[in-house]
């Protein structure tokens, strides 16, 4: 069984709505839909908008654990990265981008204050599973590293603030790291494949997911679950 989770209901409803013998869910108070997609078992789930959100939804869900744990997004892609309206990104790593203490000088990140948020995650970058991060990259999908703000950033200059301290990054999203970071804790697989949408200055307005990354995530279900029988290389 693959976990496909959204931000909202309402994105929630675009997946549930492609399942093959589609059926109401519940897992530990947590409602969504069963069914198939792409011929492959999945249950989709919303999570909720932001880290709490996040990590509570995901640990009930990850109780009885999923074989993997696919995040689908649709948002703005973020300056340099040389993605456009409709693009695909899927993330190789998720870093909490406004953890830590901010000061005149930049943030003072979780490790330089001596703060360990997992095992295996010496900072506060969480790694996506390689293997998944593959198959999506075939969608075609751009890979590489996401952020993650609990207030995204509305200008140029805010993220390439973000950028300056963390590197370059494809796009920003509100839930990601704190998604990684619960399926690490678990060791459950997780990946993330983002539609780009809207821009910085110009975000599109919330709704369902683009049908372009619906049938993205559809056609890579079955090399998820194939790579999902291979270790890692």
């Amino acid at each position: 069984m693959l976990v496909l989770a959204t931000a909202t209901a309402t994105e929630a409803v675009t997946l549930s709505s492609a399942l093959d013998d589609s059926a109401e869910t519940e897992v530990d108070g947590v409602v969504g839909h069963r069914g198939r997609l792409g011929g492959v078992e999945v249950a989709v789930h919303d999570l909720g908008v932001g880290r709490a959100a996040v990590a509570f939804t995901l640990s009930r869900l990850l109780r009885d654990p999923p074989a993997a744990v696919l995040l689908l997004s649709a948002g703005p892609a973020l300056d340099g990265s040389g993605l456009g309206e409709g693009d695909l990104a899927v993330a190789t790593a998720e870093t909490y981008a406004d953890l830590g203490v901010a000061t005149d000088e930049g943030l003072l990140d979780a490790a330089s204050l001596g703060l360990r948020l997992a095992p295996g995650a010496p900072g506060q970058t969480f790694l996506t599973d390689p293997r998944l991060a593959d198959v999506l990259s075939e969608a075609p999908a751009r890979p590489g590293p996401f952020l993650s703000a609990d207030a995204l950033a509305g200008s140029e200059s805010l993220a390439a603030q973000r950028t300056g301290r963390w590197g370059s990054a494809l796009a920003e999203t509100r839930e990601g790291a704190a998604a990684a970071h619960a399926c690490l804790l678990e060791s459950v697989p997780y990946a993330h494949l983002r539609a780009i949408e809207g821009s910085l200055t110009a975000p599109a307005a919330p709704g369902g997911l683009p049908q372009g990354l619906v049938a993205a995530a559809t056609h890579a279900l079955g090399g998820i679950v194939d790579a999902l029988d291979h270790p890692f290389s």
